[in-house]
Formats: C-alpha cells, structure tokens, sequence
C-alpha cells in the first residue's frame, strides 16, 4: 500500500468510523459513557439489547430496546446524552452483535467514561440506573 493510500485510509477513519463487535453481556453491561459527536447504534444479530439514555440538558431518561431486523434495529444517540447498554433479558442469549457509526469519525479524547459520582449528582432520579450501570 503506498503511502498515499495510508493517508486517505486514515483520513477516512477520522471522517466516519463504523465498528462492530459481539459482546458478551450476561452480567456484564456497557457503562454510562458519551460521546462529541453523535453516535448511530446498529443491531445486526443474537440478544435484544437495552439502551439507557439520559439527555444531557433535560435528564430525560429514554430507553431503547433493540432487536432483530423489521423492528427497532438502530437509534441515534446524540453528541453529549450519557447512554449505557446490556442484555435486555439476560437468561436469553448470552451475546449481541452491534455496530456504531459515528460522522465525524471517532476519536479518543472525544469519549468520556461517566463517573457514577457525578452522574448522582446531575441526575439523582435515575439513581438506582446509574448504580446498575456504572463500575465506580
């Protein structure tokens, strides 16, 4: 590959990113966290997933569940909303396989892992969520 093509390659990863994985989540979730940018959620195959999301300026909680195709199979969570996710019935089905697509691509110091602390604090109704879903 020349080095030109290295360039726009990498040019590319930081316009959009899409990145899939299967994640085990029996008793294992994704913690609260956010993003920069806004961040499209795909759901491809095995357990239904729940998706927690807080609304950064509201603290309006909306929860999405995703499922097999022909239903709700993607969301849009928006740069700056904390969201977390786990099995949404964790005795059926011990994975999932998601994507995220994120416009501009992803960048590290664009992502923040929440602290359960302050979370509590900004969002004190969603206590018992927020200690379910972070690890601190």
């Amino acid at each position: 590959m020349t080095a030109e093509r290295v360039k726009l390659h990498l040019l590319f990863l930081s316009v959009v990113l899409a990145v899939c994985y299967s994640k085990g989540l029996n008793d294992d979730f994704s913690s609260f966290h956010r993003l920069k940018s806004d961040e499209l959620w795909h759901f491809y195959t095995g357990a239904q997933i729940s998706v927690f999301v807080i609304d950064h300026v509201t603290g309006k909680l909306t929860i999405t569940n995703l499922v097999r195709p022909r239903r709700t199979f993607f969301m849009l969570i928006k740069r700056g909303d904390y969201y977390a996710a786990r099995l949404r019935f964790p005795n059926k089905g011990i994975y999932s396989l998601l994507g995220g697509t994120v416009m501009p691509g992803f960048e590290y110091e664009d992502f923040e892992m929440s602290k359960r602390e302050d979370l509590l604090k900004k969002f004190p109704k969603h206590r018992k969520l927020i200690e379910s879903l972070t690890r601190e």
